[in-house]
């Protein structure tokens, strides 16, 4: 089968997850390092620009212990902040704890920190960094996003609801914070609230990418897929050279029954990327759809191939076993498909009509 689609802004290599992983805004949150803005100082270390000398000068400066307590706060702030851009992320922590020793006021060094617990994994240690900050800074919009971000991707929605409209009463133009509030309302499956938000965000901003893609997917969840279609078309115009938007525009081609549009698509996913397994795979099930499981049956062994664990990938292959009457290797695939993620609906679905046991 095709996995429901998830935004991600670029296809990793070797990704195990066959779903697409929703990466736009947690990016928007890592990239949100702040800077020390103190540019009277002499040395380069403590100006508020970052530069590819910054861990050296404020090493410098550090291990010279002649810094009062302030510039030394400044000091380990912007190493901390300089190697947590270069994700060096242990460090960067060790160095922005030692600016919160020093400077416990500081709402941009628990920010930093929080950002660095946020790409290490640590989505509670993350939110109680954040927390500090937003009391330190209550208007710290940037610093709402983050924790809204994580609060979602923990599956508090109500909190990260809560956090986007806090952004967007402080800053009603924020086209990020309508768009991660969009898809807290996806997730909670109320769809207009959703398009509605995508909307705005895309009255804001007519060129963002991510917003016409998940609008795109709000239609697909509701299979109007001449809308969704439109959608991704519309991201297509402005990234045409995505493979992976073709192989989103394919999948709501293929569930539309468009067949030939959606083979097509997958066709120029490939052209872009021949290490797209879920395009292979949007393939085979798009052949399988059409009545030409032998067909699809290179198409997802291709898949398996690129991507030794994509789940959905093994449901695409049990379905074309069962349909060429192979019902061992058949009822083999949907438990290896179960395996990976006991959730897969047309597996359980598929066992039960063969009349195995999962």
């Amino acid at each position: 089968m095709i996995p429901s689609p998830r935004i991600r802004s670029r296809k990793p290599r070797g990704a195990s997850c066959c779903r697409l992983v929703l990466v736009s805004a947690t990016l928007y949150a890592l990239t949100m390092w702040m800077t020390c803005a103190h540019s009277g100082e002499l040395s380069d270390c403590t100006q508020a620009k970052i530069t590819p000398k910054t861990v050296d000068n404020c090493t410098l400066l550090i291990e010279a212990g002649q810094a009062d307590k302030n510039d030394l706060a400044r000091a380990h702030f912007n190493r901390g902040t300089a190697l947590g851009m270069q994700g060096q992320l242990d460090r960067a922590i060790s160095d922005l704890d030692k600016a919160i020793e020093l400077n416990p006021q500081w709402g941009a060094a628990y920010s930093n920190r929080g950002l660095a617990f946020a790409g290490k994994g640590r989505p509670d240690r993350a939110i109680e960094d954040y927390t500090q900050a937003i009391r330190l800074d209550p208007k710290a919009a940037h610093v709402f996003i983050s924790r809204g971000i994580l609060y979602s991707n923990v599956n508090k929605l109500e909190e990260a609801l809560a956090d986007f409209n806090a952004v967007i009463s402080i800053n009603p133009s924020s086209q990020v914070a309508y768009f991660n509030r969009g898809s807290v309302y996806r997730k909670m499956q109320q769809q207009d609230r959703a398009i509605a938000d995508f909307g705005e965000a895309l009255r804001l901003e007519p060129k963002y990418v991510l917003a016409h893609l998940r609008l795109a997917d709000t239609y697909r969840d509701m299979n109007q897929y001449d809308r969704a279609i439109e959608g991704y078309s519309r991201a297509i115009a402005l990234r045409p050279k995505d493979a992976f938007i073709y192989y989103l525009r394919g999948g709501a081609y293929s569930e539309g029954g468009l067949y030939d549009q959606a083979l097509s698509d997958y066709g120029e996913a490939l052209k872009m990327d021949p290490q797209l397994a879920l395009a292979h795979n949007g393939r085979a099930w798009t052949y399988f759809k059409m009545g030409k499981p032998a067909d699809g049956l290179p198409e997802v062994e291709r898949a398996l191939q690129l991507q030794p664990q994509l789940s959905h990938a093994y449901d695409t292959r049990a379905h074309v076993y069962e349909a060429l009457g192979r019902k061992e290797e058949a009822v083999a695939d949907f438990r290896k498909a179960l395996a990976l993620k006991p959730t897969i609906r047309t597996s359980l679905e598929g066992l039960k009509r063969l009349g195995v046991a999962p």
